[in-house]
């Protein structure tokens, strides 16, 4: 009788967590995916050195229908100059600036339009934009004149773009770095948390946080790489210089 209370209660306990790991299968997809490898961002960086532009491309894994990314940069090479959706998208950007007045340092949000058109304070490197599903998605080539030069993260739809202008003065060869990530939300400007929102594939809804969503890398500068027959004759010139250095400085030691 023992026995048999033990496998029905056994039964019952299996029976129940096998639903909950259907549930949980379902509700969490993506989830699953980042265990693989596959929940967070990436980006595709391009450059136009004729008019000292860079585009990056954000892709955020699978074809969230809501969410947002944040990117981080170098105010002090570029400056953010532009903002297109991709397919299917629609939404909004903020770019965080700084403004001191009284001796007092004010971080705050500008929307990315008005921005465009009157800043309001400095940039402090900091972008976020939001965006939802509203048609069908898909992905974004980089404008015309425009060449690809580094690409990292998951693959996925693009969502959106970030235009960026090296600054005056800034040389060709000075390298922009872009890091895409899901921000916690506790920046001193006021942001809010990043999230993608996406539908399992039942049609239950779910959503990542910060915490569930891996982050990208990407940079590259405006000049124009040397071939690498031109980088090895470079090296072969550089090793006979400093032979030939070495050869004098014995000879005067002689």
């Amino acid at each position: 009788m023992k026995n048999g209370k033990s496998t029905a209660k056994c039964a019952m306990f299996l029976a129940v967590v096998a639903s909950c790991v259907g549930i949980f299968a379902d509700a969490s997809s993506a989830g699953f995916a980042q265990l693989a490898g596959g929940s967070g961002y990436s980006g595709d960086l391009s450059k136009n050195k004729a008019i000292r532009h860079q585009q990056l491309i954000i892709d955020p894994a699978e074809a969230p229908t809501s969410g947002s990314a944040s990117v981080t940069y170098n105010p002090c090479v570029v400056s953010l100059s532009g903002l297109e959706f991709g397919p299917g998208y629609t939404g909004q950007g903020f770019v965080e600036e700084e403004r001191t007045c009284d001796d007092k340092t004010r971080v705050f949000l500008q929307n990315i339009n008005s921005f465009l058109v009157c800043p309001e304070g400095k940039q402090t490197g900091y972008a976020q934009v939001s965006f939802t599903l509203t048609g069908t998605p898909g992905t974004m080539s980089p404008q015309q004149g425009f060449t690809p030069i580094a690409s990292n993260g998951v693959s996925g739809v693009d969502t959106h773009s970030l235009m960026f202008t090296y600054l005056p003065g800034v040389p060709d060869t000075t390298v922009a770095q872009y890091t895409i990530f899901a921000d916690t939300g506790k920046r001193p400007s006021g942001n809010k948390a990043d999230s993608l929102t996406g539908v399992g594939p039942s049609g239950t809804k779910f959503t990542l946080g910060p915490s569930q969503l891996s982050s990208a890398m990407v940079s590259g500068s405006l000049a124009v790489p040397l071939p690498p027959a031109a980088w090895t004759g470079s090296a072969m010139l550089l090793a006979l210089a400093s032979a030939s250095a070495l050869r004098k400085t014995r000879a005067a030691r002689a």
